[in-house]
């Protein structure tokens, strides 16, 4: 395939089976992770992002040059920055003073404006930063990705059908973490309407309020909230399970050296929940869990997922 832009290669993203053996999963249980970090940014973003930007062109909303705004240097930051260059907008991303710097150069280095704000534990800041930019520039299109529609809606109409498609329907249980609960939502709805069967169910790291406890702050980045954003529907959930960093972190490691592959932290929360699950089901029918590999771990490195101050010396050198 030879493609005219970027986002063309975006979707039809490969799955591939963790190896029972060297998982220790039941023969009878196999788990598919799809490789969203196949990507063209390294993210299941860019198939909300790329596909939002197609609907708004198409209803006028969105012409090259126009300004678009959102509270966001993550994976759906990272992806505004790529696409909005690709098609010639101006991207504007508010994000807290400490956000993970990777994903700021990221940004930058495709051409995004930064605004920084203090560091807060909610979203105050970024909102009251976000609605002056909006009232000095009224023309400016707000992504708002945790209530606009279009953010379930691309999940529904392509991601859920890819996923059911390559798997033959074959899907016991789905499961995923939601931040802002698009992906988890547009998917799980595709999923139960071919067959009320399947499960869905939503992965939390400790601290998220999806399962009804009190918020407490936490490190994983991607899934989890202090709040339930628009585009998450709890009916849709047969479970919520907990991970804690811990587990996390050891998945992440357990992941890179017995699969090759890099993944991000809210990878590991999935890979590490349908592990789990899966060695519950010994002994049963065959039966299939599926989770999104939701981006890589390149963007992370400075949050020391990997505790590499233990492999460096003074001199950053590698000596361990």
């Amino acid at each position: 395939m030879i493609a005219k832009r970027l986002s063309d290669l975006v979707g039809n993203t490969p799955i591939l089976e963790l190896d029972q053996t060297r998982y220790e999963i039941p023969e009878n249980v196999h788990v598919y992770l799809k490789l969203e970090l196949m990507n063209p940014g390294t993210s299941v973003k860019d198939r909300t992002v790329s596909y939002m930007f197609d609907k708004l062109e198409e209803s006028g909303e969105l012409h090259p040059g126009s300004t678009i705004i959102d509270a966001n240097a993550g994976n759906t930051g990272v992806a505004l920055a790529w696409v909005g260059a690709e098609r010639g907008y101006k991207i504007v991303l508010v994000l807290p003073e400490d956000y993970i710097i990777e994903k700021q150069i990221m940004c930058r280095a495709l051409g995004a404006e930064i605004i920084h704000v203090p560091c807060c534990s909610d979203h105050t800041e970024t909102d009251a930063a976000v609605n002056k930019y909006r009232s000095d520039h009224p023309d400016a299109y707000y992504f708002d990705q945790y209530e606009n529609p279009l953010n379930m809606q691309v999940h529904y109409e392509v991601t859920g059908p890819e996923l059911f498609s390559q798997l033959d329907g074959k899907i016991d249980i789905y499961m995923h973490g939601a931040g802002t609960g698009g992906t988890f939502t547009g998917v799980a709805k595709y999923l139960k309407e071919q067959n009320e069967a399947i499960q869905a169910v939503i992965v939390q790291p400790e601290g998220s309020v999806y399962s009804g406890g009190k918020f407490h702050s936490f490190t994983c980045s991607g899934i989890g909230n202090s709040f339930i954003p628009g585009n998450l529907d709890l009916n849709l959930a047969d479970e919520i399970v907990d991970v804690n960093q811990k587990q996390i972190d050891a998945t992440l490691l357990e992941v890179a050296k017995k699969t090759g592959l890099l993944i991000g932290q809210a990878t590991g929360a999935h890979v590490c929940a349908a592990i789990r699950k899966a060695k519950t089901m010994a002994g049963t029918d065959e039966k299939n869990i599926v989770v999104m590999a939701t981006d890589d771990s390149w963007k992370y490195f400075t949050k020391n997922i990997f505790d590499t101050c233990d492999w460096m010396d003074a001199k950053n050198r590698l000596v361990k």
